[in-house]
């Protein structure tokens, strides 16, 4: 009954919306891309956040994010995480 009181577009919009809620959002404010590596219960992936740009990463059920050589930082989802002068910075 639900979906019939809200029709099929929107509740694929609140779906998404769900979805983007559970990302984090890494902000580069260097002048050089850089490479992250995401970690979390489904494995590792390396993500590309370019100069001066953000990049949504899928975090819904806490991850782990190394840069470079620093140390890995541990995040929940749904943060604001920034890159300055090379380091993470939350």
């Amino acid at each position: 009954m639900f979906m019939k009181l809200i029709g099929p577009t929107a509740m694929a919009a609140v779906l998404a919306a769900s979805v983007a809620a559970q990302a984090l959002t890494i902000t580069n404010r260097d002048a050089a891309d850089h490479q992250v590596i995401l970690e979390d219960d489904e494995g590792e992936q390396t993500l590309v956040v370019g100069a001066n740009a953000s990049s949504d990463a899928p975090c819904p059920k806490g991850c782990v994010l190394i840069l470079g050589d620093g140390e890995p930082m541990e995040f929940e989802g749904n943060e604001i995480v920034t890159i300055e002068g090379g380091k993470l910075v939350q």
